[in-house]
């Protein structure tokens, strides 16, 4: 009878290996995760444009009227703020 080798994918240490990467990989997604800063992917306010800046003004008024009116928390105006760039800044785009 043929004696027949094993593959080295097939043995135990490789498998151990793979395991411990595929373990460091969701350990690295994790902590990428975690610190990533969702605000620096905006831009700032650019105040060139001056129907951008009244445009932000609006908005700005309007997120914080809500807050002070209680309709939305803290949380919430943050993710309004954020929306309100984009929004300026796709209507009214720098020069």
């Amino acid at each position: 009878m043929a004696n027949i080798q094993q593959h080295w994918l097939d043995l135990k240490l490789s498998r151990a290996i793979s395991l411990l990467i595929f373990i460091g990989a969701l350990l690295l997604a994790a902590t990428i995760h975690r610190n990533y800063d969702q605000k620096s992917t905006y831009p700032g306010h650019p105040t060139a444009n001056p129907e951008y800046a009244h445009c932000m003004e609006d908005r700005t008024k309007a997120i914080e009227t809500m807050v002070a009116e209680k309709i939305i928390d803290n949380q919430k105006a943050n993710l309004f703020q954020e929306r309100a760039v984009a929004l300026c800044s796709s209507q009214f785009p720098q020069p």
